[in-house]
């Protein structure tokens, strides 16, 4: 069966046990459950550990469906059991949607970020769909590439729990381009322009009304060398201060003295 299946069919429908709700079942018949729209993307490796563990001795743990057989929680327990040709043991839950399983991961480490944000590209939310499409563009990573759509440095928990919500909201794409376009013109002096802490080190440049980035960039073409990987983002603002001042006698900025 592919796993992938996008329906099952009538004469499936009425091979179902009847008022079974609640309780464990068994089947051999992969064919009658499909992946539920919005759920985050089978990992192939985290399957493959799982059907190593289960080739191993297999400890069978129900997967949750609903009543159209889509998986609530346990799909990659699913794939890895079908992989061995296993039995598959399984709950219905009436009435189980997305945000069931939205509810079910956002406590719990199995999710990342980024199946947050694939979540709700396949559900259509547009300012996920133009994040997806940001980051694709500017090879950014997402955590960037949230700092920039935010026109932040630094992620709150409060953001980073609207993200995973559902309740992301650009503030300016507008502005995040015109960042990002600039970080890029870096690239061809710093072969770590994309790095997490030296882009939060130039959004923090960018909101010093002082700071002028074509000086930054004519700096840089002397003075590139000085632009090396560094642990943090503090360092890379003492780094980035020194090539700006470098040979200036006027318009100096003091990034290591602010907050």
């Amino acid at each position: 069966m592919n796993f992938l299946n996008q329906g099952i069919t009538s004469s499936m429908l009425r091979s179902l046990p009847k008022n079974k709700e609640g309780k464990i079942l068994k089947t051999h018949d992969y064919e009658i459950f499909k992946r539920m729209k919005g759920n985050r993307i089978v990992n192939n490796s985290h399957v493959n550990n799982l059907a190593k563990s289960m080739k191993e001795k297999y400890i069978p743990q129900p997967i949750t469906v609903n009543e159209n057989m889509e998986i609530i929680d346990g799909q990659h327990r699913f794939a890895a059991t079908e992989k061995l040709n296993l039995p598959i043991y399984y709950q219905v839950i009436n009435g189980s949607t997305i945000g069931d399983v939205q509810r079910l991961n956002t406590n719990t480490k199995d999710w990342k970020t980024t199946d947050y944000l694939n979540m709700f590209c396949e559900r259509k939310f547009k300012d996920y769909l133009i994040f997806k499409d940001f980051m694709k563009e500017y090879k950014f990573s997402l955590e960037t590439t949230m700092s920039l759509l935010l026109h932040t440095h630094n992620i709150d928990r409060p953001q980073s729990a609207d993200f995973k919500n559902g309740n992301f909201k650009i503030k300016s794409l507008i502005l995040a381009e015109k960042n990002a376009n600039k970080i890029l013109q870096i690239k061809p002096y710093y072969k770590g322009w994309n790095r997490r802490a030296f882009a939060r080190a130039m959004l923090i440049l960018f909101k010093i009304e002082e700071y002028n980035h074509a000086v930054f960039i004519k700096k840089l073409k002397y003075c590139s060398h000085m632009l090396q990987h560094k642990l943090n983002t503090p360092i890379y603002l003492s780094t980035i201060e020194e090539i700006y001042n470098f040979n200036s006698k006027t318009d100096y900025i003091y990034l290591t003295r602010r907050k």
